[in-house]
């Protein structure tokens, strides 16, 4: 039984990272499927078009939790070269235009507020000049 489950969950988790969701409560269900793994919610954001992310949240709330996953995955995985850093940029950029994100950044906790000053400083330092870091924070709020 044990065998029989693993081998499903593997096969879910394969199908996830193929995924390019459709629909918010699709990126949920694959982000809940992959959260255990922060690698795999990396991989699985780095590819998901920031214009497909902008039309999955125009009229939805991007859950607290969903956020803090995201940028637990991007700090860890996302910030280590120039174009990593960029992607990392455009992606909060893009999620940040999600339906009542202001309401979503007021229920972020210490935690998530730490991991948006690290990708804040490390983008800033990595990406000096560019229009980007500016654009995040501006995303952000701060």
């Amino acid at each position: 039984m044990d065998k029989a489950a693993s081998l499903a969950s593997e096969k879910a988790t394969q199908l996830a990272l193929k995924n390019i969701p459709k629909t918010a409560a699709g990126l949920e269900k694959d982000y809940n499927h992959l959260k255990r793994d922060s690698p795999l919610v990396y991989q699985y954001l780095k590819q998901i078009p920031t214009k497909s992310l902008e039309q999955l949240y125009k009229a939805t709330e991007v859950h607290a939790e969903l956020l803090s996953g995201m940028l637990q995955a991007l700090t860890t995985h996302g910030l280590d070269t120039k174009e990593s850093c960029q992607h990392t940029c455009q992606f909060l950029i893009s999620i940040a235009k999600a339906d009542n994100f202001e309401m979503t950044l007021m229920f972020m906790e210490d935690r998530e507020q730490k991991l948006i000053k690290q990708i804040m400083d490390t983008t800033a330092s990595k990406l000096k000049g560019e229009k980007l870091p500016k654009d995040l924070a501006k995303a952000f709020g701060l």
